[in-house]
């Protein structure tokens, strides 16, 4: 008889497992899968509905060569979150399904950054670069992270956690600015009229940022304002801000309409606040850090603190503009504190800190009743309690004790 050839086929299996399919809405996106053996065929299948059930595709748009080993799927903005695998067969073996994929469409207005870090180039964005009052989302996953290289006005900014967005020109946002990754103001201009939603996320400033909160008296809530540290800072928005963090303000910290509530939060300052100062409002649990080389007014709205911090170089210190309740501190680093007409109290068990002969508080040293004050609460316990005061030029404080005979009171120095 004739020789016989025998081919003996090895079992096919999946090598590289399909993956998930990213594009951009009204743009092709593919995905393929790499399989070893004989007599491959495939068969891509569709679900809708998370998995539950599938069904064979067929080619014609949105899908193209659904029985080859990649899969070409047209797709618009109704398909996202479709899934998609792949039904195997070959020799020497039952049929095998591929894992399942997502399929992701971004809207237009969605950051790719396939190209470079240049806001500008269309070919970083899906539909191009995004118009005037358009909304925009930057995701974790764009190959570069955008910078702006001319000045951006939005109606809504997304950033996606672990993305960021470098800011080197003005960027004004009209509706919300949500923030579960990061916004780097650098050394221009953030402008925010609308809303501001942190979810993880934050505003990075430095002493050469500027961040002015707009909207006027066209938005009807308050602004929650995250911790950050800027330059200048202007509220101009009637309903005003209040701050969720710690704020600081190293240049001017401008107040021309609508309140900046301090809350349980530092504000520190390095100059004197202009426009309406009265909107400056703080609570017992508010605490100010007053720095800088010039003299200082307090605003005659702050009339109860946790802590005030004193890091001023100017030969006019701060001054009192109203009475002043402190609850936890006074703590001096440089210059000192004009109590001017005004009274400052320290509530029990408040303390005062870092005084000496060049930092203290300066009294009118005399007697009339409208000369300011400091008034510390003695107990009777025969300490002696020194009342760090003086004359501009002059260091003299004060010590007085309670015997433990008489009665804990409010004792003031003038």
């Amino acid at each position: 008889s004739s020789a016989a050839t025998l081919t003996i086929n090895n079992p096919f299996s999946i090598t590289k497992q399909p993956t998930d399919i990213v594009t951009c809405d009204s743009s092709n996106g593919s995905t393929f899968i790499t399989v070893s053996g004989a007599s491959i065929t495939y068969q891509w299948q569709e679900s809708r509905n998370n998995n539950v059930s599938w069904h064979n595709l067929t080619n014609g748009s949105p899908y193209f060569n659904v029985t080859t080993n990649t899969v070409t799927v047209s797709a618009v903005d109704t398909m996202d979150g479709y899934h998609y695998r792949c039904i195997v067969n070959g020799s020497c073996s039952s049929a095998v399904t591929s894992d399942d994929i997502n399929l992701s469409v971004n809207p237009t207005g969605t950051w790719i950054g396939g190209t470079d870090t240049a806001w500008s180039n269309s070919a970083n964005w899906c539909g191009g670069v995004p118009p005037k009052n358009s909304n925009v989302f930057i995701p974790r996953d764009a190959k570069n992270m955008p910078a702006t290289n001319y000045d951006i006005v939005t109606n809504n900014l997304t950033i996606d956690s672990f993305a960021n967005v470098t800011q080197v020109n003005t960027i004004t946002v009209n509706g919300a600015l949500n923030l579960t990754g990061n916004l780097m103001i650098a050394s221009d201009t953030l402008i925010l009229n609308g809303t501001i939603n942190l979810n993880g996320g934050a505003i990075t400033g430095s002493s050469s940022s500027n961040l002015v909160i707009g909207g006027g008296d066209t938005v009807e809530s308050s602004l929650p304002l995250p911790s950050v540290s800027v330059n200048y800072l202007n509220i101009d928005r009637l309903n005003g801000t209040t701050m969720t963090g710690d704020i600081t303000v190293t240049g001017k910290l401008v107040l021309n309409s609508g309140q900046l509530t301090v809350g349980a939060n530092t504000l520190t300052l390095d100059s004197a606040v202009s426009g309406t100062v009265s909107n400056l409002v703080t609570s017992s649990k508010s605490s100010l850090s007053l720095g800088g080389t010039s003299g200082y007014n307090i605003p005659s709205s702050v009339d109860t603190l946790s802590t005030l911090s004193v890091n001023n170089t100017s030969g006019t210190g701060v001054t009192l503009g109203s009475n002043v309740k402190i609850n936890t501190q006074v703590a001096f680093s440089s210059g000192k504190i004009f109590l001017s007409t005004h009274s400052m109290k320290l509530q029990d068990s408040a303390t005062i800190s870092g005084y000496d002969s060049t930092k203290y508080f300066v009294a009118n040293n005399t007697s009339s009743s409208s000369a300011g004050s400091l008034k510390l609460i003695l107990k009777n316990n025969n300490t002696l309690q020194e009342y760090p005061v003086g004359t501009p030029n002059l260091y003299s404080p004060a010590k007085i004790s309670v015997s433990s005979g008489g009665t804990t009171d409010t004792f003031s120095i003038r």
